[in-house]
């Protein structure tokens, strides 16, 4: 179909792939072809926009060489504002998800303490919550409902989301499932390691915004505390001199 060879033509293969991953991690449909859409409409868009610029400038006197490539320099940056606004929203859902991952996975654990089934913990914690994991959650345990296996949808969940962290935690609580070991005990640890790996991420940002505080410091404060030191002498100097 029109609709096949598209997606073949524009977004099939690995970059396709990654498209599709992306918008699985942005919590979206992984439609290529419906994405490439939205961005075809947003280049369009840009295109209509730079054209009406480009005739106010040539009318009024001041076209040329920025007149003719307007168009197509808006249409370029429409794409790449799409492309970028997609990248963002899958980089907050999957923080999100990071963030929440401690909590679920130690109220999983509390929730198979305290007796209850695998299957039960999740459609628990799934009901219970409202946040992004626990969506996916949602989802996984649905799609063990009908039809699938638990295991695998769970290892289906870590894939979409591609967050290391919860991969690490799927993977122990599948190998747990399959030999038989003490499931709640193995959320616990996975619960500190997910803890511990937040705090490290929060570690990290810490130490890289206070880079970026440094900056305006060394670019703008000091620069002109020196002219503001040096400046009243040089101009006695030249008073002194004349």
């Amino acid at each position: 179909s029109a609709r096949d060879r598209l997606a073949a033509g524009w977004g099939g293969g690995a970059s396709g792939d990654a498209l599709a991953q992306r918008l699985r991690q942005a919590g979206l449909a992984p439609d290529v072809v419906a994405f490439r859409a939205t961005q075809l409409g947003w280049a369009v868009a840009g295109l209509a926009i730079g054209g009406v610029l480009a005739v106010v400038l040539t009318v009024s006197g001041r076209g040329g060489l920025i007149a003719v490539l307007l168009p197509p320099l808006l249409a370029v940056i429409a794409i790449v504002l799409c492309e970028q606004r997609l990248r963002a929203r899958a980089r907050r859902r999957v923080a999100r998800l990071e963030e929440e991952l401690p909590t679920v996975l130690e109220f999983l654990a509390l929730c198979l303490a305290a007796g209850e089934g695998l299957r039960d913990a999740l459609r628990r914690v799934g009901d219970v919550g409202s946040g992004v994991l626990t969506e996916e959650l949602r989802a996984a345990v649905l799609a063990s409902g009908t039809g699938s296996n638990l295991s695998d949808a769970l290892l289906a969940l870590a894939k979409n989301a591609d967050s290391p962290a919860l991969s690490r935690a799927i993977e122990h609580l599948v190998a747990a499932m399959d030999r038989g070991a003490p499931l709640a005990q193995v959320l616990q640890e996975q619960a500190v390691d997910a803890r511990e790996d937040a705090k490290r991420a929060l570690i990290e940002s810490a130490g890289r915004k206070e880079i970026l505080m440094l900056l305006p410091l060394v670019f703008l404060i000091l620069p002109l505390s020196v002219l503001f030191a040096v400046f009243p002498g040089i101009v006695m100097l030249k008073l002194g001199i004349s």
